[in-house]
């Protein structure tokens, strides 16, 4: 049997990262709101992140990220979909699951070397 760390393509950190985020507006569903939200990630890898949220956000949904991984380094930019949300109980909070779907190769690269040296 095979656990999901053995599924996944990249190894994730599970060091708590700060993220900044909004959602990317939809003109033609009137989505205008781009307020810049943050969370504390739970887990971070390549291939995308999880995070626990306080409110719903939608299936499918694309997020912009800004990612702060150390203070010696810029944030990583990218882009992200939302491809599971599970409620979590007793709490009124989301489990996000995001997969990252334009991110650029220095940013993979940094993304990749700070999992490396966490997971040492």
């Amino acid at each position: 049997m095979h656990n999901v760390q053995e599924r996944r393509k990249y190894k994730r950190m599970e060091k708590p990262v700060m993220v900044r985020f909004r959602t990317i507006p939809l003109v033609a569903e009137k989505m205008v709101s781009t307020d810049w939200d943050a969370v504390a990630v739970k887990n971070l890898g390549v291939g995308g992140m999880l995070f626990d949220y306080n409110k719903n956000l939608e299936l499918d949904s694309l997020l912009e990220f800004e990612i702060s991984i150390s203070k010696s380094t810029s944030p990583v930019n990218c882009v992200g979909k939302i491809i599971r949300i599970e409620k979590l109980q007793p709490a009124s909070k989301f489990r996000i699951e995001i997969e990252f779907v334009d991110i650029g190769k220095q940013e993979k690269e940094l993304i990749n070397k700070m999992t490396e040296e966490i997971s040492e």
